[in-house]
């Protein structure tokens, strides 16, 4: 009996799996927020999973995620 894996095509250039007629994109609104990141009360939360929606970063319970950096108020996150 052959493997039935189910595969679902993603796009690269933004991860998503669904896609939108032109009158749905004219419903979704862009925002830009002017926040400040404050490391002593803001954190980063970085959970990864596969396909199968198995989380398979950070392994355990310990969600503290460290390997970012702010520049010019803008996070970058080395996964």
């Amino acid at each position: 009996m052959a493997d039935k894996t189910n595969i679902t095509p993603i796009n690269p250039f933004d991860f998503s799996t669904e896609l939108y007629s032109t009158s749905d994109e004219s419903l979704i609104t862009s925002l830009i927020e002017e926040n400040q990141f404050d490391p002593t009360t803001d954190y980063v939360e970085f959970i990864a999973y596969d396909l199968n929606n198995n989380q398979v970063y950070p392994g355990g319970s310990n969600l503290s995620f460290t390997n970012y950096a702010i520049i010019d108020n803008d996070i970058y996150v080395n996964p």
